[in-house]
């Protein structure tokens, strides 16, 4: 939870394939710093995990998931996530933007690894455009599944290009051998 002021939005950030929360915990508070309520679920993310994402978003979406204490979250939502954990991320606004679009305000992923049906979800999330979809790349590597999410993004960068929109970040960290 946020320390210094109330919290302006909630943000769902997942841990990779082999991790768990506490590899996130660095990660997660520097993201509480800016006032977002962070949320990390240790679980199996292989996949996505799509039975969870749907899960979480309708629970998200129907105000049944609660601050500590009680609250009601934020109403501005944002899910992230690195490797499996950016497919789960993915799958999760892909059900928000279905069930509340509004609440639902974008798509980060860090060096995600493609699954089935991956570049569906981050289109429904995109909406054409009219919410951000980041996603920051490494090397292709064993890890990554060798940038198999690359096609993916290049067909979001190229249909919004197409519909003349421009909410796709799209960054590869590269290192010269």
């Amino acid at each position: 939870l946020p320390q210094q002021a109330a919290p302006a939005g909630f943000a769902v950030v997942e841990h990779g394939f082999s991790r768990r929360c506490e590899n996130m915990v660095q990660t997660t508070l520097k993201v509480a710093q800016t006032r977002l309520v962070v949320l990390c679920i240790t679980a199996p993310l292989a996949g996505g995990n799509t039975a969870l994402a749907q899960a979480l978003a309708a629970d998200i979406a129907s105000g049944t998931l609660r601050l500590p204490g009680g609250g009601v979250l934020p109403a501005k939502v944002v899910a992230a996530g690195f490797s499996a954990g950016g497919v789960f991320a993915a799958r999760l606004a892909q059900a928000l933007a279905a069930l509340a679009p509004h609440r639902l305000r974008g798509l980060l992923m860090l060096d995600p690894v493609a699954a089935s049906g991956l570049g569906h979800a981050i289109a429904d999330v995109s909406a054409s455009g009219t919410r951000p979809v980041l996603a920051i790349t490494a090397n292709p590597s064993p890890c990554n599944a060798f940038n198999n999410v690359a096609a993916h993004l290049r067909q979001l960068s190229t249909d919004l290009d197409a519909a003349g929109q421009d909410a796709f970040v799209g960054l590869q960290l590269t290192r010269e051998s």
